[in-house]
């Protein structure tokens, strides 16, 4: 996850994984060392890079009392829509 790489804990707010989330979502947010990846991701892609990883490693860090709470507890994934097949 490029996006956290040099971000202390303390600095990882909901308002910061929201961001991350929308980024996902219009394809936007780095990736291996490089911005955008010129594709969006689903809802679900979403939900598991941030509740499954994000929120796992974040759980780790309050369990060890480095945070105080986990802030993706608390950030919601953006509605992405249908994908292929829709027309405009």
């Amino acid at each position: 996850m490029p996006q956290w790489g040099d971000v202390a804990l303390k600095d990882i707010s909901t308002s910061r994984i929201q961001h991350w989330y929308v980024s996902l979502a219009e394809g936007t947010a780095p990736y291996v060392g490089e911005r955008g990846s010129d594709s969006s991701l689903s809802a679900s892609s979403i939900r598991s890079a941030g509740n499954i990883v994000l929120g796992s490693i974040l759980d780790v860090a309050v369990e060890n009392r480095w945070i105080d709470v986990n802030p993706v507890t608390k950030a919601r994934v953006p509605h992405t829509g249908p994908s292929n097949g829709e027309s405009t």
